[in-house]
């Protein structure tokens, strides 16, 4: 018998890169209308094939240069257990020998980030799963080989996520992280000696939470020592995310952060210059999204910053597919890179790095002036410097030219983003290099070392949606050398954005208004706001509008300040449903990583996407993903108490209610944001056929701040508000407002059982004047109430409907406020005894 195993695997591999990149183009001309040729991709000087590492687990890779080698750090995903983290050298050819499986049993761990200080000595810091609680860890190599066992630099039973690593040329490591700090993402700082113990943490940003430990005389104390600075809370009063760290010569250190204020995320800095600490400052800070950067020392020790650019209104009212324009829209509109350098006296001198595309989407044929930035891609900045000490900037882009030609683009399909760097020498930026294979959705890295004749850059690729072979999977691995960076002749350019002027943002940290508690049958309970129904670009439908799991959960927190969130990307996009793949693994990281204590109670969820039963699925288990293709039916089988699901809006009620489960399914999404729809007949035909469903409002795709599923819960903690959505107490809204719908001692999504038309009563705190109230009883308005005063935006009210409580009735009201929100309360059923 001969073993063909290796030449199927082989072949599968060249089969699946061709099928690949058969499904993008490279740089001829676009397709306005079409499928294929509908992404445009910047020309390069040259173009390098990255070598993929030899297994398809392998993801989070982080390079650093050690003499004349190159070591790796990463995690390698084994399939129903979890992550290891793997380390190793790389050869010039991109293999990886010296494996080494740090970690004793698979668990969740994130960004492993491998350096070499000063000294020559190797340090690994990651992020783990401990306890319920994403932690921080630092360890130093041994002399031996390998690592030290771990020791925890983060906060203890605090959640401590997106840390970054600065080496000290004096020894040791610089680590910075954003740590939930009373319900509130705050960035710290820690610095190590020769040893992972830590002489100090603090905080960079703390919150003027009651909690918080820090002192004027201890921040006082640490700001001499460079290990923290001063509580910049008067300026910033919500959160911090995603630091960056540099370090440079004479000690000299600089922190970069995306600080939230109310209006858009700005990024702010700081500097030590080696004595003490300075004042934050600015780097971007208008109405546009800026965040995400980059910062790096060169080998002359000038500052250099990057950030991207987005939108104005980042994460604002919006809704409606076709309804987007370069100032209101989705969380993923557009994306600049903005390169700059800081001077001695923190004055931002922008650089006007290339960015070709942004002539070309501003010329187009037939474009709408409105919409002319939308579907064109600059992000994930990164810096470099190569072996000889010349600056690089990396970064990955794409243009989807349809988004600014037709409100009704092609959707459902994707290329990835091509990686992309330029040189930056003797003030001129240098032609551009550009990486294959591409990377395929936007939480995927990318890291860059300095070689001895270049640069070596490691970064993931590989999706797994529903369409055919899409491409790698892994890390891939190139190396750049200096006859690459002599082959790109100087770029004669001039910034494309040198003429953007953004007001400053007027954020001033201000939060949504907190409604008043409401008693019940002695009972206290409090409202909660939420959406069960949101997708990232993991799911295929809108990759290019709907931003990352990152962009998601910032949104949620931030932006909409939600207390609960359930992103639901489509089984069919997650390995088709399998609970043991990679995607879904990395997706429930997520959920695990941004809880906020007493704050924020991400759920477990996802779309369950089988045709004219659509439904979306919330769960307390991590475990529960499903292949979409079984009946509704046989998946309800499968569920327990901790898990339910919800119809997706829109429906088709014949098929969708052909089962009935009034506990696996409790609440209907009536409203969607996405597509502007609510769906009163569809929800009638349910109830008429006596299901008892609460009602909710969802965004689906894109739309934000338009849609809110509401809940009364009598306690802020993640399962007692998942019960209390199991009980329907809940109602459905486009904006947040205060809404009670009650008979007696009865919530709203009660059955309730009476002798005769009992009266009803509902208080209502809307957010702008309320026009009307409808009273809806089994599918009819039979009542309509308004205030006394047209500008009134509170309401009470009691009533008695008519007709026979032996028929069963349900009644439920609809509330229109005169700018155009609305919203509905879940049924009262009611039935004789």
């Amino acid at each position: 018998m001969i073993n063909v195993t290796g030449t199927q695997s082989v072949l599968c591999v060249v089969l699946a890169q061709l099928l690949w990149l058969g499904s993008i183009r490279g740089d001829e001309g676009y397709d306005f209308k079409g499928k294929k040729n509908a992404f445009a991709f910047n020309k390069v000087d040259r173009l390098i094939n990255g070598q993929l590492l030899d297994s398809s687990g392998y993801y989070e890779p982080s390079v650093t240069t050690v003499g004349n080698s190159v070591r790796i750090a990463m995690l390698e995903f084994e399939p129903g257990a979890g992550d290891r983290i793997v380390t190793g050298t790389l050869t010039s050819e991109g293999t990886l020998t010296n494996r080494r499986v740090l970690t004793r049993a698979a668990g969740q761990y994130r960004n492993p980030i491998i350096s070499v200080d000063g000294k020559g000595i190797q340090w690994l810091t990651f992020e783990s799963l401990q306890q319920d609680v994403w932690s921080v860890f630092v360890c130093k190599e041994l002399a031996g080989g390998g690592f030290a066992d771990a020791t925890r630099i983060s906060g203890r039973g605090v959640s401590a996520i997106n840390h970054d690593v600065a080496a000290l040329t004096d020894g040791g490591i610089a680590v910075v992280w954003q740590e939930d700090q009373g319900g509130q993402w705050d960035v710290r700082f820690a610095r190590t000696n020769q040893s992972p113990e830590l002489a100090n943490r603090t905080s960079l940003s703390p919150s003027t939470d009651a909690r918080s430990t820090h002192t004027a005389s201890t921040l006082a104390t640490e700001r001499k020592r460079g290990q923290g600075m001063t509580n910049l809370s008067a300026t910033n009063q919500r959160g911090d995310w995603r630091p960056v760290i540099a370090a440079g010569p004479d000690g000299r250190l600089c922190v970069a952060w995306d600080a939230y204020d109310g209006e858009s995320f700005s990024v702010r800095l700081v500097r030590f210059d080696g004595d003490q600490w300075g004042e934050p400052f600015f780097a971007a800070h208008s109405r546009a999204f800026e965040g995400r950067a980059d910062l790096t020392f060169d080998a002359a020790g000038r500052l250099f910053v990057l950030w991207e650019e987005g939108g104005w209104n980042w994460g604002k009212e919006y809704r409606d597919f076709e309804s987007e324009t370069n100032t209101q829209g989705p969380l993923h509109r557009f994306r600049y890179i903005h390169v700059a350098e800081i001077r001695d006296d923190n004055q931002v001198v922008a650089l006007g790095l290339p960015l070709p595309s942004v002539r070309e989407a501003r010329s187009r044929e037939d474009v709408i002036a409105e919409r002319n930035e939308l579907g064109l891609y600059y992000e994930r900045g990164r810096f470099a410097l190569d072996g000889s000490g010349q600056l690089w900037v990396f970064y990955r882009h794409y243009f989807y030219p349809q988004l600014g030609v037709t409100r009704q683009p092609v959707h459902h399909i994707e290329a990835g983003w091509r990686l992309y760097g330029r040189c930056f020498q003797d003030g001129k930026w240098s032609g551009l290099i550009g990486l294959e294979p591409n990377q395929r959705d936007g939480m995927q890295h990318l890291s860059l070392t300095p070689t001895e004749h270049g640069l070596a850059a490691v970064w993931t690729t590989g999706r797994t949606h529903r369409g055919r072979a899409s491409g790698p999977q892994g890390v891939a691995v190139a190396f750049l050398d200096d006859e690459s960076k002599d082959a790109l002749a100087p770029f004669e350019h001039v910034s494309d954005l040198a003429a953007t002027d953004h007001p400053v943002s007027m954020g001033n940290g201000r939060r949504d208004k907190k409604f008043a508690p409401q008693s019940i049958d002695g009972r206290d309970y409090e409202v909660y706001f939420g959406d069960l129904h949101r997708h990232t670009d993991l799911s295929l439908c809108r990759v290019y509008f709907d931003g990352t799991l990152d962009d998601a959960y910032r949104y949620a927190i931030e932006a909409a300040e939600l207390d609960f969130l359930g992103v639901t990307d489509h089984a069919r996009d997650i390995s088709n449903g399998d609970v043991g793949s990679q995607l879904w693994w990395r997706s429930i990281k997520e959920v695990t990583r941004h809880r906020l204590e007493d704050t924020f109670f991400p759920m477990f969820a996802y779309e369950r996407s089988h045709g004219e039963t659509d439904h979306n699925v919330i769960s307390l288990r991590s475990d529960m993903l499903r292949p979409y293709n079984p009946s509704l039916k046989t998946f309800w089988n499968e569920i327990d108490d901790d898990t339910f699901t919800i119809p997706h809006n829109p429906i088709r009620p014949l098929k969708a209610f052909a089962f009935h489960d009034d506990e696996k399914r409790p609440l209907l999404e009536i409203y969607q944001a996405c597509r502007d729809n609510a769906m009163h007949g569809e929800a009638h035909i349910g109830l008429d056929q006596g299901y008892h469903m609460g009602f909710i409002a969802s965004s689906d795709h894109m739309a934000t701040r338009t849609a809110f599923a509401c809940v009364w819960s009598p306690k802020r903690n993640h399962e007692t508000i998942f019960r209390s959505l199991q009980a329907r107490r809940t109602y459905a809204a486009t904006a947040k407002i205060r809404l009670v719908f009650r008979t007696g001692d009865h919530w709203m999504g009660e059955i309730v059982t009476a002798l005769e038309m009992p009266e009803f009563s509902f208080d209502i705190e809307a957010a702008a004047p309320i026009d009307r109230v409808a009273v809806v009883q089994d599918g009819r308005v039979v009542k309509t109430l308004t205030p006394n005063r047209k500008d009134a935006i509170e309401f009470s009210a009691t009533f008695r409907p008519e007709g026979d409580v032996r028929e069963s009735p349900y009644v439920y009201i609809h509330v229109l406020q005169q700018n155009g929100d609305q919203a509905w309360s879940s049924p009262i059923w009611l039935e004789t005894p």
